[in-house]
């Protein structure tokens, strides 16, 4: 798993405003467009645009954010306020969907450029005197203009913890799956909720296994991290142990869980009695990571 923006952020230049709105302008720029929560595509690939020809075209625009410089070219994003003839007939793909046929590179900056935006779309006004802030740092922060005031706000990133519950008691290892009710038909994953406050991420893993299903764990060890930028997750990938078999939901979030081993979640997927999380997402890369160690292969194997 490599989600990753592949870009060098050139975090030294963002408070120069004047070097910023001139790279803005040099024709080796580009920009990347969403519109509501979707990025502009063309032929299943991401789609840029010249920043000369989009003020070409005088559409309603959000303020450039300056993600940083890929090869000898300069990356923004801006948000398309509305759609009109220019764009109208544009593809456009959510995150997830996307997901399922750009490389790791370009799905880690769209990860980067929507996680950006979405903060800028939901932070427009102090939370400590409410007025309304203004873009600063190139788009990585805001800042409150009361002279009275004058905070500053950086983009929020939400801690949570996602991992695996593994039982090896038996002759075959088996990994524990769940499912919310608001979820597709038959899509399991694997365990996941928000790090609280004063807690590690250790214990942040055995509270929420125990809380959603009952079963206390140990042998927490990290694994990856992911950027989720839905809205502004930072998710923490683990495997944990557990000893006991027995399921408690302890609240409406789980409609169900269950223990399978690789052989009946290769049962399962061919019967898609089972259907697992995007390829992109940590958690398939957790299930998938203990399927190869009982099985020697990926799950990307199976048809």
């Amino acid at each position: 798993m490599r989600i990753f923006p592949p870009i060098d952020r050139q975090a030294q230049i963002r408070e120069n405003s004047a070097e910023i709105a001139s790279l803005y302008e040099t024709t080796d720029s580009l920009v990347i467009l969403w519109h509501q929560g979707k990025v502009l595509i063309e032929n299943n690939d991401l789609k840029y645009y010249s920043p000369k020809s989009l003020i070409q075209t005088g559409a309603a625009l959000s303020e450039p954010l300056y993600l940083g410089q890929l090869d000898e070219q300069h990356i923004f994003v801006q948000a398309l306020e509305q759609l009109d003839a220019h764009f109208s007939a544009m593809e456009m793909a959510n995150l997830r969907k996307v997901g399922l046929y750009l490389d790791d590179q370009k799905l880690g900056l769209l990860f980067y450029a929507q996680g950006l935006l979405n903060w800028h779309q939901t932070h427009g006004y102090c939370a400590n005197c409410g007025t309304q802030t203004v873009l600063v740092s190139a788009g990585h922060s805001r800042k409150c203009p009361n002279e009275t005031c004058g905070k500053s706000h950086f983009p929020r990133i939400e801690p949570a913890v996602i991992f695996s519950v593994i039982n090896n008691e038996e002759a075959e290892s088996k990994i524990l799956l769940a499912r919310q009710a608001s979820w597709d038909e038959n899509r399991y994953s694997v365990l996941a909720g928000f790090v609280e406050s004063g807690e590690t991420l250790e214990n942040a893993v055995e509270r929420e296994a125990y809380e959603e299903v009952g079963i206390q764990v140990s042998e927490v060890n990290y694994v990856a991290s992911q950027p989720w930028p839905f809205p502004s997750s930072l998710m923490l990938g683990f495997e944990s142990i557990s000893e006991e078999y027995d399921i408690q939901l302890n609240d409406d979030e789980i409609e169900k869980a269950i223990w399978v081993s690789a052989a009946e979640l290769t049962e399962h997927i061919a019967a898609k009695t089972i259907k697992l999380p995007f390829s992109v997402s940590i958690s398939w890369h957790l299930i998938d990571r203990w399927y190869r160690d009982q099985t020697g292969q990926s799950l990307k194997s199976l048809k």
